[in-house]
């Protein structure tokens, strides 16, 4: 049974859609459109790592987050 004193916001991003429960609200939605921002990026200079089917090693230029998604 969720705790109803937990108040969760709604932040949605492109295809995302998130429900944060924090008192850093802000920072975290500015934490996740920089990740995303990050991701796409990497996304754009290496577009096979988007549409791989079997794990890819990520390259040295990897953000961490593509580097936790490998």
């Amino acid at each position: 049974m969720q705790d109803e004193r937990r108040h969760y916001r709604p932040f949605q991003h492109k295809d995302a859609v998130f429900r944060i429960c924090c008192d850093a609200f802000d920072a975290v939605a500015a934490a996740i459109l920089s990740q995303r921002a990050l991701l796409e990026d990497y996304l754009r200079r290496h577009p096979e790592f988007a549409t791989a089917r079997e794990p890819l090693d990520p390259l040295a230029d990897a953000p961490p987050v593509a580097r936790d998604m490998a």
